[in-house]
């Protein structure tokens, strides 16, 4: 994209050659970039890419005393994961043993339908060689989302490790779905496993019980 004027959008097309197009609605989803120029870090010897400020799960770059959280390490430029580095640096620097788990981190599209996930994808864990079970269900088998949401579909996956059943990721599609991803994040985080998550009991009726459902299929 090269300009917007009014309702006018000007473009290069993939052979060079620019274009334009008229809309009445115009939305920006070009995403973001860390603000990270002109604010000292050459001079300070602050490691940094285009993609943000290099930071290890404590909050530390690599200049002592030099801390960094929020958008412009550009690892997961969400809010709650803004707040959530914030947290661990400062901890750290007053002296208390913290870190943050990137794969912990819940996110959500907030569309219709809601997409919602946390922990590792199946393409993550095949690249990586990990050995996995996965268990999907719809989310039609809870009674509230099929009262709530009529005539609409969606589905929960449950990703756990092969050997041990400890639960890596959880990929959920459908409205609702971000109330009941921190229940996933929770478990991601704890490294629970689906022997111990089958013995949570679940609200009823809610649409979390589709992830209930998806556990125990898994299990």
């Amino acid at each position: 994209m090269l300009e917007i004027k009014g309702g006018d959008i000007q473009y290069v097309n993939a052979d060079g050659s620019r274009a334009l197009d008229s809309s009445d609605y115009i939305l920006n989803a070009t995403g973001r970039v860390p603000n990270i120029a002109n604010i000292g870090l050459e001079e300070a010897r602050v490691d940094f890419s285009p993609k943000g400020i290099k930071t290890s799960d404590q909050g530390k770059t690599n200049v002592p005393g030099v801390w960094a959280c929020g958008d412009v390490t550009g690892r997961r430029m969400l809010a709650h994961a803004a707040t959530r580095e914030g947290i661990v640096a400062v901890n750290n620097m007053f002296g208390r043993k913290d870190r943050i788990r990137y794969h912990a981190l819940p996110a959500v599209i907030y569309t219709h339908p809601e997409v919602a996930s946390v922990g590792r994808t199946e393409e993550e864990l095949k690249s990586q060689g990990i050995a996995y079970k996965k268990a999907v269900v719809p989310m039609a088998v809870a009674g509230r989302f099929l009262i709530e949401n009529e005539g609409a579909s969606g589905f929960v996956k449950v990703l756990t490790g092969a050997r041990h059943g400890e639960i890596l990721g959880v990929h959920a599609i459908g409205d609702a779905s971000s109330e009941f991803i921190i229940a996933a994040a929770a478990m991601v985080e704890t490294e629970m496993c689906v022997s111990h998550a089958s013995d949570v009991i679940f609200p009823h009726p809610t649409v979390s019980e589709a992830l209930r459902e998806a556990i125990l299929k898994v299990a």
